[in-house]
């Protein structure tokens, strides 16, 4: 089961490392680059609606990793 850091900025992510990244923006969409995943979350939401997003999204980012064979989800509060 893939494992998951809470990082401040996408530039925190090691390079060469394969990975799933969740990051805030203005929508949610999920985007491959090589063997890699990022996967936006919209955060335009109330706060608790948001959270409940986040949480949803963290765990479908955890269920990505698993079936693509990726050890770490890294979580980036931040904007993308």
């Amino acid at each position: 089961m893939a494992t998951v850091q809470h990082i401040q900025s996408p530039k925190d992510v090691p390079s060469g490392h394969k990975h799933v990244l969740v990051v805030l923006g203005q929508k949610d969409e999920i985007e491959r680059q090589g063997e890699n995943f990022t996967m936006t979350v919209n955060s335009n939401l109330s706060k608790n609606l948001f959270e409940a997003h986040l949480d949803t999204a963290i765990g479908d980012a955890k269920a990505l990793a698993d079936r693509e064979r990726i050890d770490t989800v890294f979580v980036c509060k931040g904007r993308a």
